[in-house]
């Protein structure tokens, strides 16, 4: 009697983590933060460079 209870619990714990991947797998994917650099400022000061320079850390470490 045991065994045939395994093999049952088996099939049913195969069945939900079939469906289970198959309904995360259609889940939309979100576009990464930084896919692609945001646009240069016109304006040069301090914190218009420190925001380029987490950006560019942003995009070179996000999008690996």
């Amino acid at each position: 009697m045991r065994p045939k209870k395994n093999v049952m619990i088996y099939k049913i714990t195969g069945i939900v983590l079939l469906f289970s991947s198959v309904i995360f797998a259609q889940q939309p994917e979100k576009p990464l933060p930084y896919y692609e650099l945001p646009q240069v400022s016109e304006k040069y000061t301090a914190g218009t460079v420190a925001a380029g320079q987490v950006d560019a850390l942003g995009f070179r470490f996000f999008s690996v």
